[in-house]
């Protein structure tokens, strides 16, 4: 597609069911590739009921498969357990009854530039890896989201690591890793990178257990369940309140008392912000300040901010997403409200993603 065309349209349905109108359980889920003990998934749980947003607790989830034994006859688990007792697994909060809402600061899909050249490469089984991937791609012919996912997820964590690279080796430098439209656009990582942010083994680790349980992911699976998965990216709310780039988190022993004064402002700034940028009213229990302000990586800071985004995108139309989605978001995903905190480009600058 030209840099001058505009983004094509598309008829498909962004979400299959309207969220739910009443009270809701929201979750925000700050992401690792291998959970456990020393790094678990840390998330925020609540209710939104009505403007508020009530956060009851921090969970801190320490492995993607497995369900506890249970005594229920059918469906044992419902939402409201989520407020209370821990999940045992990522696969056992999916497991819960909905309706719930979950936001994810992971991407749930791929760039297309990868998307074209795993496509060639399933078809050519003689040279499945030397074909170059081409700097710029049409929209059309992307496989399905169900279908790529289902596929990369029968190779191990080594194998996917190689197809990567064997991605990033038809590359010329500076290209190695393609960005999604969102991604440009809300200036995230790219999907692909292995390392540093290893947004690529939170993709392969994860987006599997969502794309086989058949929740609503608006955009790429939409569904009639009750149970909602968005994509979300905490960075851009603490971005608007601290500024870019929002330091508050991680960084050396001397940088320690800084970064926790950054998350102390921070928490106390975002009711304000949650006001002021959606009409929202944030109400979290004291003690659990205590624990994002104490916890130095800041991924209950972050758990928090993904359920605040994830409460603003629940009280949008299509869970935030575009209102008119460039055709490529049906396979690669998107950020729920880039369009709240990027406002979309003018016609030539924001149709192609950079390589």
């Amino acid at each position: 597609m030209n840099s001058t065309d505009s983004p094509p349209r598309s008829t498909a349905p962004l979400c299959a069911r309207p969220l739910c109108a009443g009270p809701l359980t929201v979750l925000g889920i700050d992401v690792t590739s291998a959970p456990g003990r020393r790094k678990p998934l840390a998330c925020a749980a609540g209710i939104l009921q009505a403007d508020t947003l009530h956060i009851d607790r921090l969970h801190a989830v320490t492995a993607l498969h497995g369900l506890p034994r249970h005594t229920g006859a059918n469906t044992p688990w419902q939402a409201e357990m989520l407020l209370c007792a821990p999940p045992a697994s990522l696969e056992h909060l999916l497991a819960h009854k909905g309706p719930w809402i979950a936001g994810f600061d992971m991407p749930f899909g791929l760039p297309a530039a990868f998307l074209h050249w795993w496509q060639q490469a399933q078809r050519d089984s003689r040279t499945p890896l030397r074909k170059a991937a081409p700097l710029c791609e049409p929209a059309s012919e992307l496989p399905c989201w169900q279908d790529y996912v289902s596929s990369l997820a029968q190779l191990d964590k080594e194998a996917f690591r190689q197809t990567i690279y064997a991605f990033m080796n038809t590359r010329p430098a500076g290209h190695k890793l393609p960005l999604r439209l969102t991604d440009a656009q809300t200036a995230a990582q790219s999907p692909l990178r292995l390392n540093y942010v290893p947004v690529g083994r939170m993709f392969h680790a994860l987006v599997p257990l969502l794309a086989s349980c058949g929740i609503n992911i608006p955009l790429l699976r939409p569904t009639a369940d009750s149970r909602t998965a968005i994509e979300v990216y905490p960075a851009l709310a603490a971005r608007a309140v601290l500024g870019n780039p929002p330091r508050y988190k991680d960084g050396t022993g001397a940088q320690r008392q800084q970064r926790t004064q950054a998350r102390a402002a921070l928490l106390e700034a975002l009711p304000e912000y949650c006001r002021t940028i959606g009409g929202l009213a944030l109400s979290v229990r004291p003690q659990l300040y205590q624990t994002m302000l104490q916890d130095t990586a800041g991924d209950f800071a972050d758990a928090l901010l993904c359920a605040v985004l994830t409460a603003l995108a629940v009280r949008r139309r299509d869970a935030g997403m575009p209102p008119v989605p460039h055709l490529r978001m049906y396979h690669e995903g998107c950020i729920a409200l880039q369009d709240m905190f990027c406002p979309p480009q003018p016609h030539g600058s924001g149709t192609t993603a950079p390589a």
